[in-house]
């Protein structure tokens, strides 16, 4: 089933929990702060954008996963994967796939696969396109974010989570330019807060660039929005000790320029 590209961007919040650091817990994190707003009453969309496909694996049967992955490049794939390849193979708008609920209240899953990676050696020319105003290059930057935005219409879910691959590649760099809200968990290592640091400056750079294209984007053109809005960092420590996991939240008022520090120890 084929969407139309004149869409308006659905109202669900979208939000990365991301630093290209890995082993910082990103795919734990998401899944229970996600579950946590299912148990409130929320909606929430997951969406694994990791090529790895840990969220997915996590969370369905491994029969499951092995068929999603065997059918994904046939008429009846159902990752996300298939959803992109009509982009990436030239012919026609993305294909509307549908979500995986799961056990956990209120939670529904848009299932990874590793054939995203041949979606992300797309994009860098995608991106290219985009700054000669060709639709190509938007609609293929924002393939993605459409797949999202109408599985978030249908479900009409209150939040997104994207669950993405520890690098700073140009797959990424389209998930957080769709985002609406970035946190950024780091352990407590030299690694961990350098990561926080470079981060910071690919993404403004992104930003930069992006602000940049959307004044030469085409009208009638469905496209990303290109200003996350970084809540905060989450310092994780682990004390062997006490066999516990604490981390450290930092999280700064959209309103103003003061922030809120809570150190919080899970029972």
């Amino acid at each position: 089933m084929a969407s139309s590209p004149l869409r308006r961007r659905h109202r669900a919040k979208r939000i990365a929990i991301f630093n290209h650091k890995g082993g910082v817990g990103k795919t734990t994190l998401t899944l229970n702060v996600a579950a946590a707003l299912g148990s409130l009453g929320k909606g929430v969309l997951l969406v694994d954008s990791d090529p790895q496909c840990n969220l997915t694996s996590y969370l369905l049967e491994d029969k499951v996963v092995d068929n999603l992955l065997d059918q994904s490049d046939g008429p009846n794939g159902e990752t996300l994967w298939s959803a992109v390849k009509p982009i990436v193979e030239a012919e026609g708008d993305i294909k509307l796939i549908p979500s995986k609920e799961l056990s956990v209240p209120n939670l529904h899953l848009l299932p990874g696969d590793i054939r995203l990676s041949d979606f992300e050696s797309e994009l860098n020319q995608l991106w290219a396109d985009c700054l000669q105003r060709k639709v190509k290059g938007f609609r293929g930057t924002a393939a993605l974010s459409a797949v999202v935005n109408d599985v978030a219409e249908a479900l009409d879910v209150d939040f997104v989570f994207f669950d993405s691959g520890p690098n700073i590649g140009p797959l990424n760099r389209s998930i957080l330019l769709d985002c609406d809200y970035l946190i950024v968990p780091a352990a407590c290592d030299v690694f961990s807060v350098r990561a926080l640091k470079t981060l910071g400056h690919t993404l403004a750079t992104w930003i930069q660039d992006w602000q940049t294209i959307l004044a030469l984007a085409p009208d009638q053109v469905y496209r990303i929005p290109g200003r996350p809005t970084v809540m905060g960092s989450l310092m994780w420590k682990f004390h062997s000790s006490r066999s516990q996991c604490r981390y450290r939240a930092t999280l700064w008022k959209r309103s103003s320029r003061s922030r809120k520090e809570a150190t919080i120890a899970p029972r």
